[in-house]
């Protein structure tokens, strides 16, 4: 090896052992999700007792509406809770709504009775 190259070798290293040495600020993200409830008004708009195919049992609709009074879109859980007053059962449906949009729909299930909707 001639002076040169060990003098070349030398000042990379010395070159190299001083950028790694430089503190270097690294900037952390970290990714996380909440979950915040929307506002919205709810409507149950009527229940009604009707008679389905083969019309030999009666079963409990409701009718209800939704209005999603948030500033963004929304996806709503939307529990309803079948009383017959000796068994209760909860359906839950989950509806997409729209940031100022209304949806209307109508749950049925084979519960006869009242309608508590949560």
């Amino acid at each position: 090896m001639n002076f040169q190259t060990i003098v070349g070798i030398g000042l990379g290293i010395f070159v190299f052992s001083i950028i790694m040495s430089i503190p270097w600020e690294v900037e952390e993200v970290e990714t996380y999700f909440t979950y915040e409830p929307y506002t919205y008004e709810k409507s149950l708009v009527r229940v009604n007792q009707i008679r389905k195919f083969p019309w030999i049992y009666e079963v409990t609709q409701a009718q209800y509406i939704v209005k999603n009074t948030d500033a963004e879109k929304g996806t709503f859980d939307l529990n309803f809770i079948f009383d017959n007053g000796a068994e209760t059962e909860t359906k839950t449906e989950t509806v997409d709504i729209l940031a100022g949009e209304e949806k209307g729909n109508i749950i049925t299930y084979y519960l006869r009775g009242k309608v508590v909707w949560k």
